[in-house]
């Protein structure tokens, strides 16, 4: 039960900044805005790198850090391309929110990681040549 708790805390941590930082009405990055709406989809993102790439979250800052990171990039490569496709109806609280957000999330990022499998395994087999 720990180990969840433990990839929370910087996710919350960097969701508390962005929501004093609108509280004092400061400007937020909308490249960083979704954070504080996707909590809950960033900790699942960071389940499936973890798993995907054999990190090691419990013992291992680096790796955690790692897949953090990652899982925020993705999830914000995810927000931009539905703030495209919907126009002016998109928002950060309605997409989280949404029962299909879950499969896009997921379906988005297995198929990053799937790809940067290949160009590893890709990559192996040519210095090997």
């Amino acid at each position: 039960m720990l180990l969840p708790y433990k990839v929370y805390l910087p996710i919350n941590e960097m969701k508390k900044e962005i929501q004093k930082r609108k509280r004092k009405k400061l400007p937020i990055s909308e490249e960083d805005a979704f954070v504080s709406r996707a909590t809950f989809h960033i900790l699942n993102a960071v389940k499936l790198i973890a798993d995907a790439r054999s990190l090691d979250l419990e013992n291992s800052t680096a790796d955690a850090k790692s897949a953090i990171d990652t899982a925020i990039k993705y999830i914000g490569e995810i927000t931009k391309k539905e703030r495209r496709k919907r126009k002016g109806l998109y928002t950060h609280d309605k997409f989280f929110k949404e029962i299909a957000t879950d499969a896009i999330t997921r379906e988005y990022i297995l198929s990053k990681l799937a790809g940067s499998v290949s160009k590893r395994r890709s990559k192996r087999s040519n210095v090997t040549k």
